[in-house]
C-alpha cells in the first residue's frame, strides 16, 4: 500500500506554537494543494496518507514510513538537505508542489519580497507588506531587518527553488502557464489543478439585501492593482444603478480606489477567517474577478470562479477577465470580458436582467460541480504519485 505524507508550507500563524501534526489553521495554499488532495485520496483510493506540521528533526525520522514526501513549496536548505536524506539514503520519492510562477512575480505582489530578482523592488515589496500587517511577534522581527538582510532572504528562496525544481523526483504545479515556464529544470513536471472541495461549501447560505443588486469582489492585496484598474468602470455602474452595492471582501482598503460620490454605494468586509469568507459571499448577485493581462494572472488558477459557483445554491452571475479565467466560464455560464468597456456592458446587462443572471448562474454551478470538485479531480493525484482510484 503507498503510503504518502504532506508538508504544507502555510499552517500556523507566525509567533504561534503548534503541536506536533497539527493541520489547522490552513491558508489557502495548504488547503488546495495539500489537504483536499490527500483527503480525497485517503477516501477514494487505498492510499494511506498523513499530513501536518512537524518539527524538522521529527520529519526526518518519520519519513522512513512512507514512499512519497511531497513538500509544499518549501525551498529552504534545511528542506534541501531532508529532499537528499530523504532521496539518497531513505530512497523516497520526493514531491515539490507550487502554484505560482514564482520567479516571475510582479513586483507590486507581496510575495515578490520573497522571490524577487531586484533589491530595489524586493525592499519596496517588503516595506508595502509591513504597512498593510497587523503587526504580532513575527513583525517585531521583521521590522528589525536590514535591506540587505531581506534581499539575501530572497536570494535564498530564489535559489532554493530553482535547487528543489532540479532535484525532485517529480514537480506538480496548478497550470499548464506555470509548466511550460519552469520545464526547463525538470522533464517530469505535471499539471494538478487546484480543485474546489464542495462539501466545504455545502452550508453556505444565499443571503440578500433587500431591495439592493449587490456586485461583489473577493481578494487581497496581491489582486488590487488588477480591482483598481476596473474601478472606474465599476463606479460607472454604481451612478447609473443606485440600487447597487458593491461589497468588497478581504482588502479593505480597495474602498479608497473608488471616487467620493460613490462611496456609500460601497460596503466593506475585512477579512475574518475562511467559514465567514463564505458566508460573505453568498450576498453577491454578481461576482466579479476583474485582472490585468500579466503573466502572474496568466499562471493562476479558477478556483475564484469556483467559489463563487459554489456560493449560492443556485449559482451567481460572474464577470471576469480571460486571464486565468476563459477556460472555466463557457457561453451561456458567465461573461469573459477582455477590456473594462466590456466588463463595465457585461455588469449593466446582469444588473437589468436577473433572470439572466440566475439562469448563467446555475449553468455555471452544475459546469463546476461536474468538472472542478476534487471529488471529481483526485484520479489525477492518484496517477501522479502513483496509486490507483478505486
Amino acid at each position: 500500500m503507498l503510503k504518502i505524507l504532506g508538508l504544507p508550507s502555510d499552517v500556523g500563524r507566525p509567533g504561534e506554537n503548534l503541536a506536533v501534526g497539527a493541520k489547522e489553521p490552513l491558508g489557502p495554499c495548504g488547503q488546495y494543494r495539500i489537504k483536499y488532495p490527500l483527503d480525497a485520496l485517503s477516501v477514494q483510493t487505498d492510499i494511506e496518507v498523513e499530513w501536518g506540521v512537524y518539527p524538522l528533526e521529527y520529519v526526518w525520522e518519520k519519513a522512513r514510513e512512507f514512499d512519497v514526501i511531497v513538500l509544499q513549496r518549501h525551498v529552504l536548505p534545511h528542506f534541501q538537505s531532508l529532499v537528499e536524506h530523504c532521496r539518497l539514503f531513505l530512497k523516497k520519492r520526493v514531491v515539490f508542489d507550487f502554484d505560482d510562477v514564482i520567479l516571475d512575480l510582479d513586483p507590486r505582489n507581496p510575495a515578490y519580497r520573497f522571490w524577487g530578482d531586484n533589491a530595489d523592488l524586493v525592499w519596496d515589496a517588503h516595506q508595502k507588506a509591513l504597512a498593510e500587517s497587523s503587526g504580532g511577534p513575527h513583525d517585531d522581527f521583521v521590522r528589525r531587518l536590514t535591506k540587505k538582510d531581506i534581499w539575501r532572504l530572497a536570494q535564498i528562496c530564489r535559489n532554493g527553488f530553482i535547487w528543489m525544481l532540479q532535484n525532485v523526483d517529480l514537480v506538480t504545479c496548478t497550470s499548464k502557464v506555470i509548466a511550460d515556464r519552469y520545464a526547463e529544470y525538470n522533464d517530469k513536471i505535471v499539471v494538478l489543478p487546484n480543485c474546489i472541495e464542495a462539501a466545504d461549501w455545502a452550508d453556505v447560505k444565499e443571503n440578500h439585501i433587500d431591495g439592493k443588486t449587490v456586485i461583489g469582489w473577493a481578494g487581497g492585496i496581491s489582486h488590487a492593482p488588477d480591482l483598481m484598474a476596473y474601478s472606474v468602470s465599476i463606479a460607472k455602474v454604481l451612478r447609473r444603478f443606485p440600487q447597487c452595492i458593491f461589497m468588497i471582501v478581504g482588502f479593505e482598503k480597495a474602498k479608497s480606489f473608488f471616487p467620493e460620490d460613490v462611496q456609500d454605494q460601497i460596503k466593506v468586509v475585512p477579512w475574518s477567517g475562511i467559514n465567514e469568507y463564505r458566508q460573505w459571499l453568498g450576498y453577491f448577485d454578481i461576482g466579479i474577478a476583474p485582472t490585468q493581462r500579466i503573466l502572474t494572472n496568466e499562471a493562476k488558477s479558477g478556483i475564484r470562479i469556483y467559489e463563487y459557483a459554489l456560493a449560492r445554491p443556485n449559482g451567481m452571475a460572474v464577470v471576469a477577465s480571460p486571464w486565468p479565467y476563459k477556460d472555466d466560464i463557457h457561453n451561456g455560464m458567465g461573461v469573459v470580458a477582455p477590456n473594462t468597456q466590456k466588463f463595465e456592458k457585461a455588469l449593466v446587462r446582469y444588473v437589468i436582467d436577473e433572470d439572466l443572471r440566475r439562469d448563467h448562474g446555475v449553468a455555471l454551478r452544475e459546469h463546476v460541480m461536474a468538472e472542478h470538485t476534487m471529488d471529481k479531480n483526485v484520479w489525477r493525484w492518484a496517477d501522479a504519485y502513483g496509486g490507483d482510484v478505486r
